[in-house]
């Protein structure tokens, strides 16, 4: 599981506590935000997450995979919301894959991006 807590957007940090993942493997991203960077009046975040996959196997890093937090996941962590993500690597061959998570708050235009690599084996 790669765990993110964005508390400080400068301070982002990327956790990766299990690993290796074998092909096949589901790998579960977890996203915290705290009430700080939650709109009270509507629930909503006031951050847009991004998540990118890069092959590490390739030269230039080749980006094989990006999407954004559509927050249809989100739940409520006691003044805060966490959202869950899972990326499927049934389709990835044996290697190295880097995981971006790129972070941009809408009310202060502060932006984080933080990364960290994980191996899948056969």
């Amino acid at each position: 599981m790669l765990t993110i807590d964005p508390s400080v957007l400068k301070q982002s940090r990327l956790l990766l506590n299990s690993g290796p993942y074998k092909v096949g493997d589901s790998v579960a991203v977890h996203v915290s935000l705290p009430k700080e960077r939650v709109d009270q009046a509507t629930r909503r975040p006031t951050v847009e997450i991004e998540y990118v996959l890069r092959d590490t196997r390739l030269d230039n890093q080749k980006q094989i995979g990006r999407q954004m937090e559509d927050w249809s996941a989100a739940t409520d962590a006691g003044g805060g919301l966490t959202v869950s993500r899972v990326l499927d690597t049934r389709a990835l061959p044996a290697g190295i894959y880097e995981l971006q998570i790129r972070i941009r708050d809408q009310v202060s235009r502060q932006q984080a991006s933080v990364k960290n690599g994980f191996l899948i084996v056969e």
